[in-house]
């Protein structure tokens, strides 16, 4: 679906295809845009390096391609809302501006990339959150990287402090400019976050905000933008509303995990449907599917 609803003659879509897939799936082909996919394949693993190569693939294959106005990286999970007409008017709007979302600085996320900056972190190809991997390999790794971790905390070991590091979510929306610099600072990054916990959510974030020139063009909302994503989400509100029945439905602006703008939707019978601290509802692609053509089918 993310492919056919990219389909637009002002874009080029770069995909990277996991190295662990064998079989390539059989995927949507656009019509108007071109599909390039990435020469080089990674394995990749959760909080590994290996994200930061499957990240730099695409970015320097994109760029051998370019020059583009701006670099978009998703994920596969990923949909645009809003018309092509309207995703490229905005960014004509604000060219030159970098997005790229950044965690709030609360006292534990100060406290945690001050812990990613601080240490090596070992054998993180084998870590609890790669099922895939049998426990042979991913236990005697994690008592490996703990036992190392704790050396660093009781000698008060530190790596590097050559950049402002900050933390915040892998998606981003890049210019040229921005683009290049990383790739030109591929080695170093390489070197410097190669073993570091979720490098990909810490090292273009780092890179971008310790250069003052990539720095100054952060892209920050405005009052009309944020006025205008209110009465949205109230369009988008009665839409759930109609498709699924409600006393009403809940607007809730909150957490740390995504730091982009984003509001959360909840229908509700009562104030307990709005707990966060409950256990999310598990749905298969073809009920999520389901769930998103009732929404669409009232969204007025």
């Amino acid at each position: 679906m993310l492919l056919s609803l990219l389909d637009d003659e002002r874009n080029d879509i770069y995909l990277h295809i996991d190295k662990k897939v064998k079989q390539m799936p059989e995927l949507y082909q656009p019509k108007h845009s071109t599909l390039y996919y990435t020469p080089k394949r990674y394995d990749v693993r959760w909080g590994d390096v290996s994200q930061i190569h499957s990240e730099m693939e695409l970015f320097k294959t994109a760029f051998q391609h370019g020059p583009y106005q701006y670099y978009h990286k998703l994920s596969g999970v990923d949909l645009p809302i809003k018309t092509q007409d309207y995703i490229h008017r905005f960014f004509d709007e604000h060219e030159g501006k970098e997005f790229i979302g950044f965690f709030d600085r609360t006292d534990y996320i100060k406290a945690d990339t001050e812990r990613k900056r601080r240490r090596y972190y070992v054998l993180m190809r084998w870590n609890f959150r790669c099922p895939f991997e049998p426990r042979w390999k991913v236990v005697p790794a994690q008592i490996i990287r703990h036992i190392l971790l704790m050396l660093q905390d009781i000698t008060h070991f530190s790596r590097g402090n050559e950049l402002t590091f900050r933390t915040g979510h892998n998606w981003v929306s890049l210019t040229e400019n921005a683009v290049k610099y990383l790739i030109d600072k591929e080695a170093f990054i390489n070197k410097r976050f190669a073993h570091t916990s979720c490098g990909d959510e810490m090292y273009k974030h780092s890179l971008i905000i310790s250069n003052p020139e990539l720095k100054k063009n952060i892209f920050d909302m405005e009052d009309e933008d944020i006025a205008e994503f209110q009465v949205f989400a109230k369009r988008v509100a009665k839409a759930i509303k109609a498709a699924f029945p409600c006393k009403k439905v809940a607007q809730v602006v909150l957490g740390l995990e995504v730091p982009h703008a984003h509001i959360h939707l909840i229908p509700m019978q009562s104030e307990a449907d709005v707990d966060f601290r409950k256990e999310h509802l598990k749905l298969e692609a073809d009920e999520m599917k389901e769930i998103a053509e009732k929404i669409l089918k009232e969204f007025k």
